[in-house]
């Protein structure tokens, strides 16, 4: 028997010790027209070899999960319905490709990347895949990796240290100590998502949040700011955003696939809400800023070093598994916002109606926000279906103006694949093979 080679899990170990939920992460893209699944194979066979650091598995070793290179071939599926990361059906990947009439999904492990560490994989696969379906070579764009270009070493580099970084000595601004938590959403571990799409003509929305000072992310988190102090104006913690920031380029890492992530904290309190739109724009961006410093992702590199010192002094994966369950359980939010960006594929756009992003990652009410061909598109997703606030959303939508379309509301859940990525390699291996 073979002995394997462990990798240490590092920047990914909070989304594989965490037990009470699936740790999943879905890009879906419609296309223009119907998905060839086998040119969609070999794409992905092109691909997975520029991207060889997602080739992997969760192993057993020592009452712990470890993972390791794994060589067994990704299958592509004719199929809507997401396969469990993991899993012997899909060679004990924690990513796999799936397609359908005009989708195609992209799963993975949040694990093994965050939405900024896959989405250049996801690009290289699209344009493989419809260079290859319309017969031509569509002009790539910078951020598109070509699946022969070379790897850049940054590609691998751990965000994690081993060790603590210098502090800089400049002040960083703490979290809020009081967060407005929306009553409707106390439960936690539940396993439906309840998810509704609302989307923007680009254009037309970058010129309005242009014009009061904000970026797509802030003007959506001030629209949503102010639909929960409508629907709840008794509150007396304060409205604050999550949001998501990708800090690779403050501690010099651009380039790495690992989990680079944290909040900044959009706080809407009286004196904002008092404000003109404009200047609550203003006051966002300025918040944003304050909390986007290179001190301020050394002291977040820091306190995940200080986290993976608990769980390497911690004994086995139940006892890790424990640590997360209570630092995950003293979080409180009031709704988070992501923006993964544009995606930043030039005239292949034309060939991608939409692209959504859904998440095990969060509680409460979660925007994800993406950008593909002209749209800008919002997917509420929520553990219960609480229509009131992204009812109130459009109608402040309407008030301002703002053209959308609102989808209808649909359920979506993900495959039980939290803990038994580690439970399924625990109960295959027993031991390293």
């Amino acid at each position: 028997m073979k002995e394997e080679k462990l990798k240490k899990i590092q920047s990914g170990a909070m989304h594989f010790y965490i037990k009470e939920k699936g740790m999943s992460v879905m890009i879906q893209m419609e296309m223009a027209d119907p998905v060839d699944c086998a040119l969609l194979q070999k794409a992905l066979d092109r691909t997975i070899v520029r991207y060889p650091y997602f080739r992997v598995k969760a192993v057993w070793k020592d009452d712990d999960i470890w993972l390791a290179d794994n060589d067994a071939p990704m299958v592509v599926e004719d199929s809507s319905e997401m396969r469990r990361l993991g899993s012997p059906e899909i060679h004990y990947h924690l990513l796999e490709v799936h397609a359908h009439d005009h989708m195609i999904y992209l799963h993975f492990h949040h694990g093994i990347a965050d939405g900024n560490g896959m989405f250049p994989m996801a690009r290289t696969l699209l344009y493989t895949y419809l260079c290859a379906y319309y017969h031509r070579d569509f002009a790539p764009t910078a951020s598109i990796n070509l699946p022969d270009s070379p790897i850049d070493p940054g590609e691998y580099a751990e965000t994690v240290p081993e060790e603590f970084l210098p502090p800089m000595d400049e002040p960083t601004i703490p979290a809020p100590k009081k967060m407005y938590g929306l009553p409707e959403y106390r439960l936690t571990g539940r396993k439906t998502w309840f998810i509704t799409h609302v989307s923007f003509p680009m254009k037309e929305f970058m010129r309005f949040m242009k014009s009061v000072d904000a970026s797509p992310a802030i003007m959506l988190s001030i629209f949503m700011s102010q639909a929960v102090e409508r629907v709840h104006p008794e509150h007396e913690e304060e409205i604050v955003t999550q949001l998501i920031w990708n800090f690779r380029d403050e501690i010099g890492l651009p380039k790495t696939h690992c989990n680079c992530a944290s909040h900044v904290f959009l706080t809407y309190n009286d004196r904002v809400k008092k404000l003109p739109l404009d200047r609550q724009g203003t006051c966002f961006r300025g918040m944003t800023f304050a909390q986007i410093g290179e001190a301020e992702a050394i002291e977040k590199v820091n306190q995940l070093v200080g986290l993976g010192k608990m769980l390497d002094n911690a004994k086995g994966f139940e006892q890790k598994a424990g640590i997360m369950r209570q630092i995950g359980g003293s979080i409180g939010q009031t709704y988070m916002t992501s923006y993964t960006g544009q995606l930043g594929m030039g005239e292949c756009e034309e060939k991608i109606r939409a692209m959504h992003l859904y998440t095990t990652v969060g509680a409460g009410i979660i925007l994800e926000v993406t950008s593909v061909n002209e749209t800008i598109s919002v997917d509420f997703m929520a553990y219960e279906d609480v229509p009131v606030y992204i009812d109130t959303f459009c109608d402040i939508l309407k008030e301002q103006g703002i053209h959308f379309r609102r989808g209808e509301t649909f359920e979506f859940s993900f495959p039980e694949n939290g803990a038994s990525v580690a439970y399924d390699a625990r109960d295959r291996d027993g031991q390293v093979r």
